[in-house]
């Protein structure tokens, strides 16, 4: 039997394992007697979720519940399911490279391994935050799980697949959207129902979102000014351009010898000097709590002209005095200066310059400071969480055809409404680069920029006392294709200035933010940042 064969055998045997450890699906409306054990609690908690049947079909099945369970109790049980299914999909996916001597096969599903495998980390956090109650913080890392195992089909979905190995790769892309993704938005409303309105699920609704009036539920006081000193910290690490100092040349080589796995307040601490440093560079998962000191904007260059010029998987990530640059043409199909995963981020005073996506917020909670992101199409992208303080956001011309282009500031992601996720633009400039606007002022009509669009269904981005200068077109808001995500996502805006900040002309599916709902978006209740940024009052 040739290995293809073999594969796919193994392939369905593992899929019907799972399946057939599970009952059929059952209705909403079934009686105790027809699901015996599957107690008041467990329908009430998924009457909340988006996937019912699939909730229920779930919870029916688990030996963690009994008729003495509470709602935190089914939510652990499904928390466990869905780890379980992540697993299996991890399973799956490890035979796929060895299906066909293809190596674009290969490439894409080491990509979906490692998308599953960071799912699986983000999960397990998730599960531990929900046993120490801390809520906001099982929110945001399963928000995270989702956002990975869409990216694993996103990377399924462009494979040019060939008759052979047809079946194998359209069956995992059925398993992670039918099982895995399924189950995690299950987790996501179930936790959603608890953290708004309590232990009782009889008091839970399905997610509702601040698009039908439903906000989250503020609990915390609300401060001002953010600062971290990052003159506090002694350097572990020099880079600079002279090695004969005894520093490091680059900057791959001192993230490589950083420690690993470092927690809280301890952190490694790198000086990269002034100098232009032309590589590409990575943070590890198991980097955490690195901390980059530069020598200022302008002084501290890290650039390339590769897919990515900084790429961050690493919690923990703070950077101060840098510039991130990627150079890539303007055929490239992607040209980021910068992309986080990282949670528990703060960059303060940092400079991103590129073209699309200059800045790639991929997931998890960051904390943008008085930083300057310059760039075109998209310049701010991915589906983090992520507050963007007293930031200089600025287009720049294209470098192919300079006239008539949409440029578009926040292409935000969120993939389903009980995500955490979102862009907040909070006292920021949105302007052009001087040789921008000259292009604009020549012929003002033949330009279009605007504060956003949707990357996908559940797209939330608000701009907070924000200056926007005359380029951003009076419509505001821009569809991404036809009516998408127009009647579900959350486009907000309140307390901006200049000219661009007109909002008579707006189109109808944005929104002015009521008063009282600005403490919604502030560091203590969007990112939680009063746990790990160190405020000054």
């Amino acid at each position: 039997m040739d290995t293809s064969l073999c594969f796919i055998h193994l392939f369905f045997l593992i899929y019907f394992l799972f399946f057939v450890a599970h009952r059929p699906c059952m209705s909403i409306g079934a009686t105790r007697n027809e699901i015996s054990n599957v107690t008041v609690v467990i329908q009430q908690v998924c009457r909340a979720t988006r996937f019912q049947d699939a909730c229920l079909d779930t919870l029916s099945s688990s030996d963690l519940i009994n008729d003495g369970s509470n709602s935190s109790d089914v939510i652990q049980a499904a928390f466990s399911a869905t780890s379980k299914n992540i697993d299996i999909g991890l399973t799956m996916v490890k035979f796929i490279p060895n299906l066909r001597g293809d190596d674009n096969i290969n490439r894409t599903f080491l990509r979906c391994q490692q998308c599953l495998t960071m799912s699986k980390n983000r999960t397990s956090s998730a599960i531990e935050a929900l046993s120490k109650n801390k809520l906001r913080d099982s929110r945001a890392w399963l928000s995270g799980t989702m956002t990975y195992l869409h990216d694993c089909v996103s990377q399924l979905s462009r494979l040019s697949i060939s008759t052979s190995n047809t079946t194998s790769i359209n069956s995992l892309k059925s398993y992670i959207n039918n099982t895995l993704i399924v189950s995690t938005s299950n987790v996501l409303s179930m936790l959603w129902g608890l953290d708004t309105y309590g232990a009782d699920p009889m008091t839970w609704t399905q997610v509702h979102t601040e698009r039908e009036g439903v906000w989250e539920r503020v609990e915390k006081p609300i401060h001002i000014e953010p600062v971290f000193d990052f003159g506090d910290h002694t350097p572990d690490v020099t880079v600079c351009k002279n090695a004969s100092i005894g520093c490091f040349t680059s900057v791959q080589s001192a993230i490589d010898v950083a420690l690993k796995n470092l927690a809280g307040e301890n952190r490694f601490v790198i000086k990269i000097k002034e100098g232009v440093y032309s590589e590409s560079v990575y943070v590890p998962f198991d980097k955490a709590n690195l901390m980059w000191i530069g020598d200022g904007i302008g002084k501290t260059v890290i650039t390339s002209s590769s897919n990515t010029t900084a790429y961050i998987l690493g919690d923990g990530f703070f950077a101060t005095d840098i510039t991130f640059e990627n150079t890539a043409g303007p055929n490239a199909s992607q040209g980021t200066a910068f992309e986080t995963h990282s949670d528990f981020s703060y960059v303060q005073n940092c400079e991103f310059l590129s073209n699309r996506a200059s800045l790639y917020a991929h997931s998890n909670r960051q904390f943008f400071n008085s930083c300057r992101i310059e760039g075109n199409d998209d310049l701010i992208a991915g589906n983090a969480t992520v507050i963007f303080h007293k930031c200089t956001i600025l287009v720049r011309p294209r470098q192919s055809n300079p006239i008539n282009e949409t440029n578009v500031i926040a292409a935000h992601g969120r993939l389903d409404p009980a995500q955490t996720t979102g862009f907040v633009f909070n006292e920021c400039l949105i302007n052009g680069t001087n040789d921008y606007m000259k292009l604009y002022h020549t012929n003002s009509s033949l330009h279009n920029n605007y504060l956003g669009r949707p990357w996908n269904a559940y797209s939330r981005t608000v701009y907070i006392n924000c200056t926007m200068e005359a380029l951003i077109s009076p419509g505001g808001w821009a569809p991404l294709n036809g009516d998408f995500a127009l009647s579900t996502l959350y486009y907000g805006e309140f307390g901006n200035s200049g000219v661009g900040a007109n909002s008579t002309k707006r189109v109808p599916w944005s929104r002015q933010i009521p008063e009282q709902h600005i403490t919604t978006y502030s560091i203590e209740q969007f990112l939680q940042g009063d746990e790990w940024i160190l405020i000054e009052y």
